[in-house]
């Protein structure tokens, strides 16, 4: 009863910029284009999971999505919300790896952003219906030099970030300036490689772009102004 993934597109058209006004309301709404038979969630199924140490997590972010009212209402649909970790799901932490994929819109790049779960490890009772806890969190981004541009052509940039749904502590302070390809245990960074994400969740993701590419898992040399 909860999403696998969720993939959706970030250019200037679709975040606000530097000065306008960007408003963060998180009215969720039941999604009620799903059958009949199925799990209907909805946010006061989540009182429970606060108890536990967890809130409503989106898939596609809210500060990707939120330039029209219709944007903002599909992306507080409760079928793009997922249990995350309340410091997990922080600007200490997922937000700020959230914000470099804008970061690069606001430069006029072009960002293609998947976001999904990778197993279960707990539920919790929802008045008689059990919403599934997600293991682990995985986002990936693809940058293409500006929107429409060929990526066979146009230099591009691809990254992924990993980590257990749950207190990550400090580990993504200073994160941009760091060089994550030098920590060999992949459970003490959250960024990782397409390959690495790959090998780990079993998709195939953005198949028709290079292994090479797919292979760094390196932070961007010219995006690394820690917000």
């Amino acid at each position: 009863n909860i999403s696998n993934w969720a993939s959706f597109q970030i250019d200037k058209s679709s975040i606000f910029l530097d000065g306008e006004q960007n408003p963060t309301e998180r009215s969720f709404i039941i999604d009620k284009s799903l059958p009949p038979n199925f799990n209907r969630v909805s946010s006061n199924d989540y009182d429970n999971a606060v108890f536990l140490g967890y809130i409503q997590g989106h898939q596609t972010p809210l500060a990707s999505r939120s330039i029209t009212i219709k944007d903002k209402r599909f992306v507080n649909l409760m079928t793009n919300i997922v249990p995350q970790q309340t410091k997990h799901n922080s600007t200490s932490f997922w937000e700020k790896f959230e914000n470099y994929g804008q970061d690069f819109a606001r430069e006029g790049k072009e960002v293609y952003v998947i976001n999904g779960i990778d197993g279960i490890k707990d539920s919790f009772d929802a008045g008689g219906k059990a919403i599934q806890i997600p293991a682990n969190l995985w986002k990936v981004m693809l940058v293409l030099d500006k929107p429409g541009a060929d990526p066979s052509t146009t230099p591009v940039y691809a990254v992924g970030f990993y980590y257990p749904n749950q207190d990550p502590g400090n580990i993504a302070t200073k994160w941009r300036n760091k060089d994550w390809s030098k920590i060999e245990d992949r459970t003490q960074r959250p960024v990782w490689s397409l390959e690495e994400i790959e090998t780990k969740i079993g998709y195939d993701l953005f198949p028709l772009l290079p292994q090479e590419i797919k292979k760094d898992g390196k932070i961007c040399p010219v995006c690394k102004k820690e917000l």
